[in-house]
């Protein structure tokens, strides 16, 4: 099993890493927040019933005036996926060179589709 995700990896090995990297990581994450609302995460959490790409699957949000709108539109909630699941997601996808801003192109971004205003 490599250490860091990689685009080139089959999709066996992806669903691999997932499994073994990301899922247990994220898993006490989300039910650290919401036991009761998280208790059957997995991989339809963030790839849906279709197990889409996660850009497809995850709420749009949206950029304008080059902040993101859900740090006020839903602060607690942009504050946790931030400053938790963020830092937790870089980790698990092996992620060494991560930024300190959660909302660049390790952030938000890499899971969220992201729509400019």
């Amino acid at each position: 099993m490599p250490a860091a995700w990689a685009d080139t990896l089959t999709r066996e090995e992806k669903t691999a890493f997932m499994r073994a990297n990301v899922k247990p990581r994220l898993l006490k994450a989300f039910q650290a927040v919401d036991a009761a609302k998280y208790g059957s995460f997995g991989c339809k959490s963030c790839h849906g019933p279709q197990m889409k790409t996660t850009k497809e699957h995850l709420p749009v949000l949206t950029m304008k005036g080059g902040e993101l709108t859900a740090f006020k539109e839903r602060p607690q909630v942009a504050k946790w996926m931030a400053e938790k699941v963020v830092p937790e997601m870089n980790v698990a996808m092996g992620r060494k060179d991560a930024p300190d801003d959660p909302r660049g192109s390790k952030g938000c971004g890499t899971c969220h589709a992201i729509e400019v205003k």
